[in-house]
């Protein structure tokens, strides 16, 4: 009991440091002058690393203050959990592990080479190194073992449904499908830097080339989002997000997609260093802890951000087609914490729904796609507001229409 009184003590902490303003927005929760490569997550435990030499920090109030381990003098490229262990992939000195939620690191057999990926599936964890392939251990690191792919530069790995995909540079992506053994050069022949996957869909972050997905466990690909330095993808769900290089191409931050990566929205409010000019930081990792927030690791320190602040939970209703565009009241309303929305479109286009407070400031954006024509329910979850009344305004290209909505908790 007093475990769970504190896990929900430390949540409604971050809950509120993420809130401090009244728009939903990124806030800089700490290690402002570092870069921040990777993260991992072992129960109350976040585990952030940084570049420059600064090696790994440790959270154990879910992010809300940051102290750094013994593992304090060294670039920090890969981080992984596993049951008993914390991994940490360095630049130039392989693969350390730590038994004591980062109290203490020791040396593992990988004691080469800098590590760019580190991967746990099954009771295989792999290593892939830079330009010395890719190793794999079922002993926790204290052996490792190099796979075929003993001559190549690992940047990335994932793994789903009894597939593991690696990405390499300059050949693309490989994929194995039976645990490592062997494996089969797919036909996306970009150098990856990050690779996410949820079931058949697998996703690629991309320098210049921008974001590109698979539909079928990498058979064929397709690019979704062009034109961005693409550092990092995650998936959750039908949401992808993806941390993007602020230059030399592209606009950097990070982008959502609600829909399995077919339409993109920026979504960098408050990601900005706080100089006059309000520079959007370099997004070089991206990280959902809790299925309920996300970490960002940028060029200066992290950013946090609830979770349901950037995804949609739009449904498509069937029935027969509209005639003509119309925008329901919410239901319930009022509402405690959480509503639905209900519009219909007699035709394709643009569709923006947006919800403001009494001032007119915008608090969040919950849909902006392209959407064909039929009826469609988006559910809201206010449950981070205060109370009172809001507004929620639909808008296409030749129809708008806003109504009131009473929030009571």
């Amino acid at each position: 009991m007093k475990i769970i009184s504190k896990k929900i003590l430390m949540l409604f902490i971050l809950s509120n440091l993420l809130l401090q303003k009244a728009q939903p927005q990124w806030i800089n929760i700490g290690l402002g002058d570092k870069p921040v490569n990777c993260f991992a997550s072992k129960g109350i435990y976040i585990f952030a690393g940084c570049g420059n030499n600064n090696g790994v920090y440790r959270s154990t109030n879910y992010g809300v203050s940051w102290i750094q381990t013994s593992l304090n003098n060294k670039t920090v490229l890969s981080l992984l959990a596993s049951s008993n262990y914390i991994f940490a992939g360095l630049s130039d000195s392989g693969v350390r592990r730590s038994s004591d939620n980062g109290i203490s690191w020791m040396v593992t057999w990988l004691k080469k080479w800098g590590v760019k990926a580190l991967l746990l599936t099954g009771e295989k964890i792999f290593a892939g190194t830079v330009q010395n392939g890719l190793w794999f251990t079922t002993n926790s690191g204290d052996n490792w073992i190099v796979t075929e792919l003993n001559d190549k530069h690992i940047t990335c790995l994932a793994a789903s449904n009894n597939y593991i995909y690696a990405g390499v540079t300059p050949s693309g992506v490989w994929v194995s499908s039976n645990g490592g053994e062997t494996w089969v050069q797919t036909t996306f022949t970009i150098g990856p830097n990050s690779l996410a996957v949820n079931d058949n869909y697998v996703y690629v972050a991309t320098t210049n080339n921008g974001i590109f997905r698979s539909t079928d466990y990498g058979q064929s690909w397709v690019p979704v989002l062009s034109y961005i330095w693409g550092n990092s993808v995650v998936s959750f769900i039908s949401n992808v997000f993806a941390g993007a290089q602020n230059y030399p191409s592209g606009v950097g931050g990070v982008w959502v997609s609600n829909n399995y990566g077919i339409n993109w929205i920026l979504r960098n409010e408050g990601l900005y260093i706080p100089d006059p000019q309000h520079t959007i930081p370099h997004v070089y990792s991206l990280f959902i802890y809790d299925n309920s927030y996300v970490l960002a690791g940028t060029s200066f320190g992290i950013y946090g951000r609830q979770l349901n602040q950037l995804i949609n939970r739009i449904k498509e209703i069937p029935g027969n087609l509209p005639n003509s565009v119309y925008l329901e009241q919410n239901y319930p309303n009022p509402f405690n914490s959480s509503t639905k929305i209900r519009f219909a479109i007699p035709k394709p286009g643009i569709v923006k729904l947006q919800v403001f407070d009494v001032l007119g400031r915008n608090i969040i954006v919950l849909l902006e796609e392209n959407l064909r024509c039929g009826m469609y329910e988006v559910e809201f979850n206010a449950k981070d507001l205060e109370n009172g009344v809001y507004f929620y305004k639909l808008s296409t290209e030749e129809f708008q229409k806003v109504l009131p909505m009473l929030l009571i908790k």
